[in-house]
């Protein structure tokens, strides 16, 4: 399945188990479920249940066989699970750093070496031999690889992830300036092991170095640590690593290296689709030629309402009856019936707003993102794309009152009224005489 940036994974406790086997529902960190998400922010924000969903997406198998190409190397006793997307498969860091420098070095994966060169007693250079240049291998296009370049620098931005670019590389660790990367973190589920890998943009001059920095954090008994993640451990070591390294040189960004041939295209914010008319929030998203969202978002439906009570509309209600446009993700992911099922129960207790429990790890549902360190951010507000629709049906309302018509047969009963207590005591009590 073809996935772009603006793809739309529906961010919701699963279970990925397959029938009868112990089940799998893995969660995130702040046990919260943030609904719908596009490509782009699960990867800047690592949000595990779109993660796992790509794979499965993209064919466990595949992606497996994929990530190969990208220089990873596996243990020959493993297998392709549907943990893989989250990093469960046990590979080397030297291994991952090769896997974000051929991303950074334009989709080319270059081989990796601990000895620069060798001299011999005079001096002289005996390998590699002079004139021999290292080559590459094309692993995916240059397009591709700016595109996963430009998600990932956004980790350095802090209007884009003040979170995460609390850790952006400046020139020198102490440095005011910020130099522009891309990075990405990891933490294994039991905080065994915490990540933090990335790069530099490409020099412009031939004579300054391409850089590109991994950093692992674990203990030696692989036991997990204190409950620390890598945004606590491994993202400053990063940061402080690829500032001090990199003090000096020419600061530079990563357009000088857009390729030509990307799309750019406005979406909807929520499900990555053509706008409609009941788009609250766009942004602008970078495709491939051809991979660019043709149809307007389609997770919205026209519901009848009673104007009186906001609910349900159905014959008797006070009224009046109005249609309105609500979201419902429920179908989103219909072609899976264990993902539905989930959207479904998420949806139900979203409905009542964030912060409510429950699914099978009784998690919270939450807008996107979030609040922590002293900061409160939701780039597209403290909304899903709109509001859900009612459950609820409105109540019968009492009948009208009915209205008689006069006709030559029949005449309308006419009624007299009642007279007030001070006229009827005007009337039924005779007056006091007045004094002279």
């Amino acid at each position: 399945k073809t996935m772009t940036a603006s793809t739309m994974f529906m961010d919701v406790v699963t279970n990925f188990a397959p029938s009868g086997a112990k089940p799998f529902t893995p969660t995130q960190a702040d046990g919260a479920e943030r609904g719908p998400v596009r490509l782009r922010s699960a990867l800047q924000f690592s949000l595990n249940v779109p993660a796992i969903k790509a794979g499965f997406l993209n064919g466990l198998e595949h992606q497996y066989e994929r990530t190969k190409d990208f220089g990873l190397v596996y243990p020959k006793t493993a297998l392709p699970v549907a943990s893989q997307s989250i990093g469960t498969l046990e590979v080397h860091p030297i291994d991952m750093i090769s896997a974000f420098g051929m991303i950074g070095n334009g989709g080319v994966l270059m081989p990796h070496h601990t000895i620069v060169k060798i001299l011999d007693d005079n001096g002289v250079q005996v390998w590699p031999p002079e004139g021999d240049t290292l080559k590459g291998e094309r692993v995916v296009s240059r397009q591709a690889a700016f595109i996963m370049t430009d998600i990932l620098a956004g980790n350095t931005i802090s209007s884009v992830n003040p979170f995460w670019a609390k850790w952006r590389v400046t020139d020198g660790v102490t440095g005011s300036k910020t130099r522009l990367a891309a990075y990405k973190t990891g933490t294994t589920s039991d905080n065994r092991d915490v990540h933090a890998y990335g790069y530099l943009a490409m020099p412009s001059s031939k004579t300054e170095p391409a850089l590109v920095t991994g950093v692992w954090m674990g203990n030696s008994d692989n036991s997990p640590n204190d409950g620390k993640l890598s945004l606590d451990t491994s993202a400053p070591l990063w940061s402080a690593i690829l500032s001090d390294v990199s003090k000096g040189l020419k600061i530079e960004g990563f357009g000088r290296t857009k390729p030509k041939g990307l799309v750019t295209a406005t979406v909807d914010a929520f499900t990555g689709l053509k706008p409609s008319g009941a788009t609250r929030k766009t942004v602008e998203e970078l495709f491939l030629p051809g991979t660019a969202p043709t149809k307007s978002a389609s997770s919205s439906r026209a519901v009848d309402i009673d104007a009186a009570s906001g609910l349900l509309w159905r014959e008797g209600c006070v009224g009046p009856m109005e249609t309105k446009s609500f979201i419902d993700y429920s179908k989103a992911e219909a072609g899976i019936k264990a993902w539905q099922k989930a959207d479904a129960a998420w949806q139900s207790r979203a409905a009542r707003g964030p912060g409510v429990r429950g699914g099978p790890k009784g998690t919270r549902t939450a807008y996107f993102y979030g609040s922590g360190d002293g900061i409160s951010w939701y780039p597209y507000g403290r909304s899903w794309g709109g509001s859900f629709a009612p459950t609820k049906k409105c109540p019968i309302g009492p009948p009208p009152p009915s209205v008689c018509v006069s006709t030559l047969e029949s005449a309308c009963p006419s009624i007299v009224p009642e007279p007030s207590a001070s006229a009827a005591g005007a009337i039924g009590k005779p007056g006091k005489t007045p004094k002279p």
